[in-house]
Parts: structure tokens; sequence; C-alpha cells
């Protein structure tokens, strides 16, 4: 993991505690998995503190698991996935 994606990681993890489900780093892109229910205040919280600064959306689109893996996935069927970029600390999440 980059110096850049360790910093954020650990803002993340500070900033959003137990709000977390999965913070996981693959392909050198950080990806945060969050309950529904927290989406909006998660959201909120990502563009707004100061630690965190991810101010821009990239992206935002829905996915639908139905066939995923030849149907043999067995997690929620739906969710939302959004790209962020914080152009003043250089970072970006997914």
């Amino acid at each position: 993991m980059s110096h850049n994606l360790d910093t954020l990681a650990q803002n993340l993890g500070n900033v959003l505690g137990d709000r977390i489900v999965e913070l996981k780093n693959a392909l050198g892109e950080l990806t945060l998995t969050v309950r529904a229910a927290d989406y909006f205040d998660v959201a909120t919280t990502l563009r707004d503190h100061a630690d965190l600064k991810l101010e821009q959306l990239v992206d935002l689109c829905g996915v639908d698991y139905s066939a995923y893996g030849d149907g043999a996935y067995e997690g929620l069927r739906f969710c939302v996935v959004s790209h962020l970029l914080s152009v003043s600390k250089n970072w970006r999440l997914r």
C-alpha cells in the first residue's frame, strides 16, 4: 500500500470506526464498505471531515449481483458504488 493509501486507511479507521464493514486494498485501490443505513452519514463525513476531504464524486453506479459468479454469490443482491477523489489530499476511495 502506498503512503497515501496507508494514511487514508488510518484516517478512515479513526474517523468512521465501527461504521466500517470492510476496508481493503486491492490492485492499489482502497475499497470501503459500509451498511446501507450508514451510507448518507458516511458520505457526508467523507466529504466534510478535515482528515478525509473526499470532495469530488467521480463515478456513481448501482450493481446487481444476481448473476455474479454464475449465481454463486451469497451477499446482498444490490449495492451502490461510489468513486471519490480528494483533490486537496491527492487520494481516491472506492
